[in-house]
């Protein structure tokens, strides 16, 4: 459909999955995806990614990332970390975007707060998609469209014995000032819909350019129906965020 190109590789040891469009410039920005799945499953690292690589035409690294209940927090992100270190000899910063849905988002968040302490280059926008920036507490959307039990208890279960409200287990909870352009996107009937406003909320407080694009009557994570016709327009907003935002250099 997509005419992507998708190849099985590792970067520095961390198995991916790279999308490559047609016509890609050689050195033109790159995309690092965080898949969703409930930090248990990959859930999304082919159907989140074909079309963003198509639409934006920049080559996406889909990050495996060691999943629950073997690895919990920090595995994920070091994985995560460990790609984006990669990237940065290849690109500047400039040139990179992070993004993921659901537990990816939640990962993509911890990312940038983990670069942050790490004081590394940030990347030059974030695409957050129905996640939650704060592991340590839940909105009124969980209670309405999911199990507040279950989603709590996969919260605890990712966090281990580290503090959920750890900045880097949650961002919302720390210094927001400076982080990347932040594009969030949610649904009506989104579990995680309290949660991804919120943090966009936050983005905004701290005069982080955030936008927020709720699609009404759907549920959580809906682009993963690849057939619906709202998913073509979700791809197409994050692709055209992702164009704005990264530079075109080496």
């Amino acid at each position: 459909r997509y005419g992507v190109v998708m190849a099985e590789s590792r970067i520095a040891g961390i198995p991916v999955r790279i999308f490559t469009p047609k016509g890609m410039r050689d050195h033109g920005p790159l995309l690092l995806n965080l898949h969703g799945g409930g930090f248990v499953v990959d859930a999304g690292s082919i159907t989140e990614n074909a079309a963003v690589a198509a639409l934006t035409g920049y080559r996406v690294v889909a990050v495996r990332y060691r999943l629950l209940p073997e690895h919990r927090f920090p595995a994920a992100t070091d994985d995560a970390l460990t790609v984006y270190r990669a990237l940065l000899r290849e690109r500047k910063a400039g040139a990179i975007g992070v993004y993921g849905t659901s537990a990816g988002a939640i990962l993509s968040a911890e990312l940038v707060a983990r670069l942050r302490a790490e004081k590394l280059p940030l990347p030059a926008a974030l695409g957050f998609f129905s996640g939650s920036a704060d592991l340590s507490r839940f909105g009124d959307s969980v209670t309405l469209f999911a199990d507040p039990a279950t989603v709590v208890a996969i919260g605890r279960q990712y966090a281990g014995d580290r503090d959920p409200a750890d900045p880097l287990l949650s961002p919302i909870r720390g210094d927001l000032a400076g982080w990347p352009p932040t594009l969030c996107i949610a649904s009506g009937r989104d579990f995680l819909l309290s949660a991804t406003a919120e943090f966009c909320r936050a983005l905004d407080k701290a005069d982080v350019p955030a936008k927020l694009l709720l699609f009404d009557g759907l549920p959580h994570a809906f682009w993963s129906y690849v057939d619906a016709p709202e998913t073509d327009a979700a791809f197409t907003a994050m692709a055209r965020f992702f164009r704005a935002r990264l530079t075109d250099r080496k």
